[in-house]
């Protein structure tokens, strides 16, 4: 069976536990894609920036890997740096639930596709995330004010606190947004909130569209009948076809004493 796409997430995956990828593994993934045209995607809750270093380790960029960040809220065209897809907050509902986050003792990270915006850069977790993600870090004076005067309308807003403090205060966190948005507990230290996925609905086919098909149905049997037809009847020409080379070689002996009793 022959492979299309591998997706691959990255800690833990394609990386080691010295968060590298190992040579032999590089090499594997260079040669499917050279080879074999295998597409590749490195899929991660990261930050969109936070894909660049394993893309370039496995030459995405060359041909046309495929960057899933934000835990499926984008999708890049590692060639082109196209967005295939994304899938982001309402700059109001965000900016509404960062102000909602400043009645409690937690750190929000949330980036603007560039940098990751903060209160002050020694917040919990906004240096691990700032180097995880190969992003800097914006100081700003209140999140929610930044976000909404720069008009960001971010994949995801990240949540963060110690796992003592974080999940008592969850149900809190989330009180009020539950219908507007999606929560989910991604680490121990992270609540990550994010746009709720929207199921694509199949319209339902008109009269039409239900007649139109039953004729395709009944073409599709006809042209079958029409084959079995002709199978048989080639079937029975080859039967006939034979019987008459046999009936052939069988005559050929008399005819040949014929001749020569015509000869004496």
């Amino acid at each position: 069976m022959k492979y299309r796409m591998i997706a691959l997430d990255l800690d833990g995956t394609l990386n080691n536990d010295d968060h590298i990828i190992t040579p032999k593994t590089r090499e594997a993934l260079i040669a499917v894609q050279e080879r074999h045209g295998v597409t590749v995607v490195l899929a991660s809750g990261r930050q969109a920036p936070g894909l660049k270093r394993e893309s370039d380790a496995l030459e995405l960029e060359k041909h046309h890997g495929l960057l899933l960040s934000y835990g499926g809220g984008r999708i890049e065209d590692a060639t082109t740096q196209d967005v295939l897809f994304s899938r982001s907050l309402p700059n109001e509902l965000a900016v509404r639930f960062l102000r909602h986050l400043e009645k409690f003792s937690v750190s929000p990270v949330v980036d603007n596709g560039r940098a990751i915006v903060t209160t002050c850069e020694q917040n919990y977790k906004v240096q691990d995330e700032s180097r995880n993600n190969n992003m800097d870090v914006l100081v700003v004076d209140n999140i929610a004010d930044a976000i909404e005067r720069a008009g960001v309308c971010p994949v995801k807003i990240l949540t963060a606190a110690q796992n003592e403090t974080l999940v008592p205060l969850m149900p809190f966190i989330r009180e009020g947004f539950e219908d507007e948005m999606d929560f989910v507990q991604s680490a121990p230290w992270f609540y990550e909130q994010g746009e709720i996925p929207r199921p694509r609905l199949r319209r339902a086919p008109d009269r039409s569209e239900r007649s139109h098909g039953v004729r395709r149905r009944a073409e599709r049997h006809r042209h079958a009948e029409v084959r079995r037809l002709r199978r048989r009847h080639g079937q029975r020409l080859r039967r006939a076809q034979s019987h008459c080379r046999r009936s052939h070689a069988r005559q050929q002996p008399r005819r040949h004493r014929r001749n020569a009793e015509k000869t004496l």
